[in-house]
Formats: C-alpha cells, structure tokens, sequence
C-alpha cells in the first residue's frame, strides 16, 4: 500500500515545536498510521478537510489523492 508525504504547513509546524515532546510523539504516532490511511479522520465536505484526533488533541489535515500527499494545516492541544 502507497505512503503519503507529510507537508507541514507554517502554523502547524510552529504549534508542534512549541508542544511537549510527549505531545509531539502523540502527534507523530497519528501522523504514522494517516501515512497509511490518511481518511480515518472525520471529513468536513465544506472546508475540504479532514481532522483525526491524537492522544491529547486534533490534527487538521488535507488530503490530495494524486500527490499522495498530506498538507498538515493546524493542530490543536487538548
């Protein structure tokens, strides 16, 4: 099975590098198994997105199916 490209975007990357490394390895763990299937998520048809919930929060991602790639747009500490 193909494996997606993780992009982060700008405000997601700021909000992971301020986040506890046990946050970041939460967020990494999640980002892992999108790789693989990035629609387990929870699809919003409006905005085109699509968010998955990691252990202490919600990652908010895009999906392009022809890239195979992952544009990760926020993520969000609970």
């Amino acid at each position: 099975m193909a494996r997606y490209v993780i992009r982060w975007g700008e405000q997601a990357d700021r909000t992971y590098n301020d986040l506890p490394p046990r946050l970041q390895k939460a967020v990494d763990k999640r980002l892992d198994e999108l790789r693989v299937e990035p629609h387990t998520g929870t699809y919003d048809k409006g905005r085109d997105q699509w968010k998955a919930a990691f252990d202490g929060g919600i990652v908010m991602y895009t999906v392009g199916e022809r890239m195979l790639l992952i544009d990760v747009l926020r993520i969000t500490a609970l």
